[in-house]
């Protein structure tokens, strides 16, 4: 193991660095529950002792910071869970707030009461932050030692020499522990992460294309017409005389074709839209919010010029061309078994049409042709 690698994993919690994009997502989904959970228990104790405050003389002389740091959690708690709950650089900016935010607390209980004891509540804060959140190692360990720089230089100012000296051996103690959890736990963490990214996509995505196969992309596109604000438009394509590819080239350079469709699908759609491959030589699109049939169509036009464009530049293989098939999703017909009939049926038509071409489904035409 090299220098590099050593210290990645120190300062990141990584051995490559590369592979921080791929788990950005489930971390910051874990913040999110963190966040919630940590904040809201955060103003839950809080609350108590604001209360303990205004009954109990031992508690009066706290009042003010008791209030202030449970309003603070508590707006970081309604942020986290209801405003930014989707927004993962925002809720890792609110998680240091609450943990700035809870070594002020810990820095004024020890240094500013009226009993200036020992800092006892903001060493065992210093070794439970490090379990709370997930992030690069060094961001929480320089947070961290800076908070215990600030707490012991307050101690210096505010306490006897006596008492400053033994906090100055435990914050060192301490410190040291927090540091090494931290290190230890991102380590795992990001490790964890990682192992779920990669069973995720293992059973997710399809391993040919790159992008979702026909389980994860039913499953979405289901979860999506079950929410009643997502209209959106369906389109499924069929891949025109591939069979003969797999015929005149053999099964690999089929494979590579396959590969180089998908790739042209992912280059022509967008972050919101959902793609994957169905099956064999067919694909499927959901593009949410898009119900105008006209918009569809010219999309699907598009697309075909695309392909055709795409597949000149890149494979050198003639006669590769698509078929389309297209619906638009209504509020009477939002059911996905009915939906794929309504595609599967304009996709036969394109087809019956002399292929490279897309059709939409038009209920009036179907039953003319059912007739």
């Amino acid at each position: 193991m090299n220098i590099r690698i050593i210290c990645n994993r120190i300062f990141f919690g990584l051995d490559n660095l590369s592979l921080f994009p791929k788990i950005k997502p489930v971390m910051e989904r874990e913040n999110v529950q963190s966040l919630i959970q940590t904040s809201g228990f955060f103003a839950f104790i809080l609350i108590w002792l604001v209360g303990f405050s205004f009954v109990s003389e031992q508690f009066s002389h706290n009042a003010i910071i008791y209030t202030t740091a449970f309003l603070c959690s508590l707006t970081i708690f309604l942020l986290s869970r209801f405003v930014f709950r989707k927004s993962g650089k925002v809720i890792l900016v609110l998680f240091y707030l609450l943990i700035i935010a809870a070594f002020v607390f810990g820095t004024f209980i020890c240094n500013f009461g009226i009993n200036k004891g020992v800092g006892t509540t903001f060493n065992v804060l210093l070794v439970a932050m490090p379990f709370l959140i997930s992030d690069f190692a060094w961001r929480i360990d320089l947070t961290l030692l800076i908070s215990s720089i600030v707490f012991l230089f307050f101690s210096y100012i505010e306490k006897d020499i006596s008492i400053f000296r033994i906090d100055l051996v435990n914050v060192v103690c301490f410190l040291t522990l927090a540091l090494y959890i931290n290190t230890m736990q991102q380590i795992r963490r990001f490790g964890d992460y990682y192992h779920s990214y990669i069973i995720k996509r293992q059973r997710d995505i399809d391993p040919l294309t790159g992008l979702l196969n026909k389980t994860a992309l039913e499953l979405r596109i289901r979860a999506l017409l079950s929410a009643s604000n997502v209209h959106g438009a369906l389109m499924i394509l069929d891949m025109d005389n591939f069979k003969s590819v797999n015929d005149h080239y053999g099964h690999a350079v089929g494979d590579y074709v396959i590969t180089i469709f998908g790739k042209c699908l992912e280059n022509f759609t967008r972050n919101t839209d959902i793609v994957g491959r169905f099956g064999g030589d067919e694909f499927i699109i959901f593009f949410p919010d898009l119900n105008d049939a006209e918009e569809l169509m010219t999309r699907a036009k598009e697309l075909i010029t695309e392909i055709h464009t795409f597949f000149a530049q890149t494979v050198e293989v003639e006669d590769v061309t698509v078929s389309i098939g297209c619906t638009v999703v209504t509020d009477n017909c939002r059911d996905y078994e009915i939906l794929f009939n309504h595609i599967d049926k304009a996709l036969y038509r394109a087809k019956a049409a002399g292929k490279n071409t897309c059709c939409l489904y038009e209920a009036d035409v179907e039953k003319k042709l059912n007739n």
